[in-house]
């Protein structure tokens, strides 16, 4: 492409402001102190380090942190800010999303730290880094520099700049964006809410990108991002050990069906696959069928994974393995009696029932007390009262004495299941 001006990957010349005010022998600090609280840290080297000690304690924070969600890409000598850290994906779902796709060039519209930007660039051949934020910019450049990147290259401009000036004749086989909230105090929210703007430049990408993908915060109502955007090919819902990471939608010129298909996903923590389980968009939300039955003690019954619950997909994972329902959310299954499906092998998580009781607050709290079981997980599916009121009224705390299901039975009836986990 030469229709932008781009940087090379190396750079020395951080700013003075921000992170640029690290002292020569930050790195030596950060490493001595990484265990100790960055504010802890700031109080005992505020005299010595003068401005530069705000500046130490950033990096002292997000190197707790990238440890955590980068545990293979992340090297010592990086550099961090704080928010974009925050905003950046965890290399599981980093590693997963460019597996996906592959081919000649790759722009990453949202670039930020780049941890997307380095994982696409083993897979294409050149990857551009599109960021605003000149600070944010120059931290990427100097990363991927640290970690021996190649094939990158980057631009200082918005998306929506980068995609006005986009001619259509230069082709990528991947556009990527992660768009963000200008509101992060509301939980609910549209694409119209984000920046960049991806309702004006989503049918600019068809036109220049063979596929283009959004990552979207697990919160996202996937109902109205099929509204919002009827021409994806492929939704993803991706979780990692368990909790839904985020969601990928995707929409892919070459694809080879009509109409769009939701996947749940689960990972390890190095990218890798642990399930995958897919289903129309259609079907995936409330049509599919699953024989409802009642609770006995010492049945067994699953909780799926979070993604396969977020995508809809929890009826047809029951149907392929012959569950039942205890209620139409399909939230909470029953394996079969005759012990033909390995608990073990299912996407999510497995308990045994020890112990039925019919929802009475004063009732389930006498019984706790009796069995000793002051400290409990709590779960829920189909029942009226959240997980925190639950607690509350029954004056538990979270721990390992037992797991408590709370759930509708097929006769409507709330019923409190006292269970150990088996897997």
């Amino acid at each position: 492409m030469g229709f932008r001006t781009y940087f090379k990957p190396e750079s020395n010349d951080l700013p003075s402001t921000g992170v640029g005010g690290l002292p020569e022998n930050w790195l030596e600090l950060v490493l001595e102190n990484e265990t100790v609280h960055a504010a802890d840290f700031a109080l005992k080297f505020h005299k010595e380090l003068n401005e530069g000690v705000a500046a130490v304690a950033e990096q002292i924070h997000c190197y707790q942190k990238a440890r955590k969600k980068f545990p293979t890409l992340h090297q010592n000598g990086w550099i961090y800010r704080k928010k974009a850290i925050e905003q950046s994906s965890g290399e599981a779902t980093a590693l997963f999303k460019s597996r996906l796709y592959d081919g000649e060039m790759a722009v990453d519209l949202t670039g930020g730290l780049g941890i997307d930007t380095l994982c696409f660039s083993k897979q294409f051949h050149e990857t551009i880094h599109v960021e605003p934020d000149m600070v944010t910019q120059l931290i990427a450049r100097k990363n991927h520099a640290f970690s021996k990147a190649s094939g990158i290259k980057y631009t200082n401009y918005t998306a929506e700049d980068f995609v006005a000036d986009w001619p259509e004749t230069e082709k990528a086989d991947l556009a990527y964006a992660d768009p963000s909230r200008r509101d992060d105090t509301r939980r609910y929210f549209l694409l119209g809410d984000c920046v960049p703007d991806i309702h004006a430049i989503w049918q600019k990408l068809a036109i220049r990108a063979r596929v283009s993908m959004l990552k979207l915060s697990p919160m996202y109502d996937i109902t109205a991002l099929r509204d919002e955007l009827p021409d994806l090919t492929q939704i993803y819902v991706v979780s990692v050990k368990g909790e839904v990471k985020e969601i990928l939608a995707v929409r892919d010129s070459n694809t080879k069906y009509s109409g769009c298909r939701i996947t749940a996903v689960g990972l390890h923590t190095d990218g890798e696959k642990l399930f995958e389980i897919s289903g129309s968009t259609v079907l995936g939300f409330g049509e599919n069928k699953v024989p409802q039955s009642g609770l006995y003690e010492k049945n067994i019954v699953f909780i799926p994974d979070a993604a396969i619950s977020k995508a809809g997909l929890s009826a047809e994972l029951a149907n392929i393995n012959k569950l039942t329902s205890v209620h139409q959310s399909h939230g909470l299954l029953c394996l079969p009696a005759n012990g033909n499906v390995n608990a073990s092998e299912l996407p999510g998580n497995c308990y045994r029932i020890h112990q039925i009781l019919p929802w009475n607050t004063s009732k389930v709290k006498k019984a706790l007390h009796r069995q000793k079981l002051t400290r409990v997980h709590v779960h829920r599916s189909g029942f009226p009262l959240d997980t925190s009121t639950i607690y509350t009224r029954l004056n538990i705390k979270m721990g390992e004495d037992a797991h408590l299901l709370f759930t509708t039975n097929t006769d409507q009836s709330l019923l409190c299941l006292i269970c150990s986990r088996l897997s």
